[in-house]
């Protein structure tokens, strides 16, 4: 029998408004943590829709709170639509007030779906002192793109046959119900259920009815920081087939913590094993998970919750019992965006508008295939995109839309991720609605829907937000001051996510995408009017990129012995980490590096063993010595693999200067997988990222005969190893081979690791030089910005053992260069103040760009934030407490290393208003070390113009390359 007691009672809101919540205590007599569970339903009715796990909850030592939110049940006040910073507001001090009182330890965690789910994150967003833990499930953390997706709107105002709302329970005191009557006259000015937002929105749309864009202003999208940098533990559970599967995926990779996803549709986890499904194994123990991780993070119990990989999803279709998953992280470590170009070349499967096909090659004789907008499209529904799970399939409509469909696969396709979908487009309209979805087409012409995904033309101007710089996608800020037009003639390009999914599509399955501009839930742009107008699809540049995962095993079984523990366990093995199940007990060991050691054999360092997996046909062997001893194998699964296909890591860097160069010989050559570190707080992070691949390009010469010299180019600031660098066609021409490296950026990541990554990279082109047919002895690099500081750095210590680091193996080699091309780059931190204060008189804020506090050098060399930085150090650097930093400061800059064996360097920078803040006086002062130590070096400045960009200085350097590579 369940012992507890119940008490009913008004607290105070952050204006005063009185708030009626229910508290259940457990009946035990020490200090107990509590859970929230709060909402727009009343709070009896909230308790008996998730009462089996509130009962288990009890039962395990936790007490509830179920507030009733201002304007809802007994509650006063009133309320403004689906949630507010204000009921944020009011949570945060109801549990700051009831952390305080004698039954509670100070601890809170929340759960609970939907709009349960939102009001977590608002609250969390609030950082409520006592708040430790939260389980938002199926909430989009940007609710714009859960009812505007890229812009495209599919806005409801209420849900079909969902009841009003109920009057609600009085409190204890309120026996007579006065105050509950009192209460129910403040709600009369309530808004509806979505009562903030209206049809066709923009992002930034003010609601006159608040004065404000609560797109931006309500939701946590613009303000994840304030999550990520908590000390709140994370579990976000969501569904693939939600309308925020995506969003589960987004807020894990900013908020880090743990992710569930599911086989459901919405919320529908809550009633998984209590409800018969279609799906194997679809059913998961979520109460007990609950219970588990309130343990961990309230109570502090070591019970393996976040010690486990901390990623469990469901793949569709997958051989049965293994459809449920472990990933250390998203994307999975075996993700190739695998590329269908859409072709009009028909696929003799269906009898639809157009009846065109998906192929592995871009198609060589671009098309223009018309479609007129069809408004008798139904895809979802009566509960709409909270049911996604389209289970009639979508085949009989597909017929009114362009279609594109695959050959049939000879092998297995696994999709787990987020797709994306480019469309070159025409329209008679100026503004438009772009929607696709894609099904598995089984052999008998029968099809299963997979995802779907669409976009509102306008919206096609791309945008930078972190979440999906994490997963290498577009974003689409869909601001109202920044729109895109579509005209009759030249096309638009479109680049839009679909919604996430996991599925193995089978053998002799097809993939088909539908393209169609009208669907009856969405509402049309406002310039459409009564039209149907004529667009135009535009294959060669129309492309389906697909989160395809290559054939790999990260799962294996047997005995193992680690650590003095041995015995039958479970091992998983990624590229974040690896972990190991044994005695009942998770252990988790992080990599420190992961690298090639051949194209068989991968090696993951830990800090307590390295494991080594080699592939030999299709049976896989890890291997471990020392701490870890084991040797286990396991079967690598038959995957298909796709013609175009690249590493996940390629958003759409619209802010770099897009690459002229085509046909690269080697491309996405992986030199190393690093952990990446969680950037402070204050700092702009392009990425959430927890590890990195770093990856070459290398292009090789048309004229001449191997092996070539080869000039190795360093990225600046923002760029990746896709962004050659200048003189890159020059280069080539003079029978010179090109090469592009990556590094891990500062923020977030501090020195050495950067210097170290590329080191890394020269060392593998010179192990592997015979193989790209390269000359190891005739190696010069080239970078600008944070390139530039790179390439001084590498300059300067030229191969200096003490500096090489071990990023990628190959230490039998060094990164030794005959000659370096630098270009604008900052080379004495102590002194970059100083020298801008200089070119710059006055203009105190460009020196603090260098020793503010919240500058990139007291970053580097981790001495940043609030009452740090290096104008910080230079007041204090005298003083005996802040040597250490202060060598770390002198050690990041490349004046410091400079010796008589520094290679030869070729220096160019200028004095003009560009978007390089780089003071010139940081080139000369490398300059003039490099004279004093008799190292040849050339010094070139320019006016007028961004700097290296004049013909003689062009000349001048790749003169300089020339005669000492």
């Amino acid at each position: 029998m369940l012992n507890y007691t119940r008490i009913s009672k008004y607290y105070r809101g952050m204006d005063g408004v009185r708030l009626a919540a229910d508290l259940y205590l457990p009946q035990i007599k020490e200090k107990v943590p509590a859970i929230m569970y709060a909402g727009r339903g009343t709070r009896r009715e909230r308790f008996e829709e998730m009462k089996g796990v509130l009962q288990k909850l009890l039962e395990n030592g936790y007490a509830l709170v179920l507030p009733d939110l201002r304007g809802i049940g007994a509650s006063f006040g009133r309320n403004d639509g689906f949630h507010s910073r204000t009921e944020a507001k009011d949570l945060k001090i109801l549990m700051e007030e009831m952390a305080g009182e004698p039954w509670c330890s100070g601890s809170f965690g929340m759960l609970g779906g939907s709009n349960n789910g939102f009001i977590q994150d608002l609250t969390a967003a609030e950082r409520p002192a006592p708040l430790r833990a939260v389980i938002p499930c199926d909430c989009h953390p940007d609710f714009y793109y859960q009812d505007y997706p890229n812009g495209a709107s599919r806005h409801i105002e209420f849900i079909h046959g969902a009841p009003p709302e109920p009057v609600g329970t009085p409190v204890d005191a309120d026996t007579d119900k006065t105050l509950l009557e009192e209460a129910q006259r403040d709600h009369v000015t309530n808004l509806g259920f979505l009562g903030q937002y209206f049809p066709n929105m923009h992002r930034d749309t003010v609601n006159p009815k608040f004065g404000c864009a609560p797109q931006r202003d309500i939701s946590i999208w613009e303000r994840m920081d304030s999550i990520r940098y908590s000390d709140i533990k994370y579990y976000k559970n969501g569904a693939w087939y939600d309308p925020g599967a995506a969003g589960a995926v987004y807020a894990y990779k900013v908020f880090d913590g743990k992710l569930l996803i599911g086989p459901w549709r919405h919320c529908e986890m809550y009633h998984c094993n209590d409800k018969p499904s279609d799906l194997p194994n679809s059913v998961f123990p979520w109460e007990e998970e609950y219970v588990r991780f309130f343990d961990y993070a309230l109570k502090g119990i070591e019970n393996g919750c976040f010690t486990e990989p901390p990623v469990r999803y469901y793949t569709r279709g997958e051989e049965r019992g293994r459809e449920w998953k472990y990933a250390a992280d998203l994307p999975l470590d075996s993700q190739v965006v695998s590329s269908l170009y859409l072709s009009q070349e028909k696929s003799g499967t269906i009898d639809s508008c157009y009846d065109g096909s998906l192929l592995e090659c871009e198609e060589q004789n671009p098309s223009v295939i018309k479609y007129r907008m069809n408004r008798d499209i139904r895809l979802y529904g009566p509960m709409g995109t909270l049911d996604r799970r389209i289970e009639g399939g979508f085949f009989e409509e597909s017929r009114k839309c362009l279609t594109f469909t695959t050959a049939a696969f000879e092998k297995p396709v696994e999709i787990t991720g987020i797709p994306t979908l480019e469309l070159d487009v025409t329209s008679e309209c100026r503004d438009g609605l772009f929607l696709a979805v894609l099904e598995e087409v089984y052999p008998d012409g029968s099809t299963c829907f997979l995802t779907e995904g669409a976009m509102r033309a306008s919206h096609a101007k791309y945008g930078r937000h972190r979440a999906y710089m994490s997963m290498g996608l577009p974003y689409h800020p869909g601001l109202s001051d920044d729109l895109a037009k579509l005209d009759s003639q030249t096309p638009l390009h479109l680049d839009f996510t679909l919604e996430a999914l996991s599925q193995l599509v089978q053998a002799k399955s097809r993939l088909r995408l539908s393209v169609f501009c009208a669907e009856k839930m969405y509402q049309q742009p406002e310039c459409i009017g009564d039209k149907n107008p004529v667009i135009g699809l535009h294959t060669g540049g129309s492309v389906l990129k697909l989160p395809v995962i290559a054939a790999n095993v990260t799962e294996f079984q047997g005995t193992l012995s680690v650590e003095g523990m041995s015995g039958p366990g479970m091992l998983y093995v990624f590229k974040r980490a690896v972990y190991v199940y044994l005695g009942e007990k998770w252990h988790r060991y992080p990599c420190t590096q992961v690298y090639p050691l051949d194209k068989e054999t991968i090696i993951y360092k830990t800090k307590n063993f390295d494991v080594i997996k080699k592939t030999a046909g299709s049976q896989v062997t890890v291997t471990a010595h020392g701490m870890a001893e084991f040797k286990l194998c396991a079967s690598m699964p038959e995957r298909k693999k796709f013609a175009a296909g690249r590493p996940w890591l390629h958003p759409h860097r619209h802010w770099y200067n897009k690459t002229s160069v085509r046909d690269i010989d080697f491309q996405d050559q992986w030199v190393a997988t690093v952990p990446v570190e969680k950037c402070q707080e204050g700092f702009p992070d392009a990425g959430p990222y927890n590890t990195m691949d770093l990856m070459l390009n290398l292009k090789l010469p048309q004229k001449g005969k191997a092996p070539y010299p080869c000039i190795v180019g360093i990225h600046g600031h923002g760029g990746d190893y896709d962004c050659f660098e200048r003189l890159t066609g020059r280069i080539l021409d003079e029978g010179y081979a090109m090469a592009a490296v990556d590094y891990r950026a500062t923020p977030p990541n501090r020195w050495p690791g950067l210097m170290y990554d590329v080191k890394g990279a020269i060392r593998f082109l010179k192990a592997h030089a015979a193989e790209y047919g390269i000359d190891m002895e005739r190696i010069g690099i080239m970078g600008g910005s944070c390139g530039g500081h790179l390439s001084a750095f590498i300059a300067a210590t030229n191969g200096e053992p003490d500096t090489e680091g071990d990023i990628g193996g190959n230490t039998s080699y060094n990164s030794r260069i005959k000659a370096a091309a630098i270009y604008f780059p900052w080379t004495d931190a102590l002194g970059f103040g100083e020298d801008i204060f200089h070119q710059y008189p006055g203009q105190i804020e460009r020196v603090m760009n260098s020793d503010g506090p919240f500058a990139p050098p007291g970053y580097m060399f981790d001495y940043s934030g609030e009452g740090k930085g290096l104008a910080s150090l230079k007041a204090h650097m005298n003083e005996p407490e802040y040597q250490d930093i202060l060598q770390r400061a002198i050690d990041i800059s490349p004046v410091s290393h400079v010796t008589e064996n520094s290679a030869p360097s070729v220096i160019v920078h200028g004095i003009y208003e560009c978007g390089i803040q780089i003071p010139m006086n940081q080139s000369v002062r490398f300059f003039e070390k490099l004279t004093q130590k008799g190292v040849k070096a050339l010094l070139l400045c320019n006016n007028e113009g961004f700097f290296g960009e004049d013909p003689e200085i062009q000349k001048a350097v790749a003169d300089f390359m020339k005669n000492r590579v």
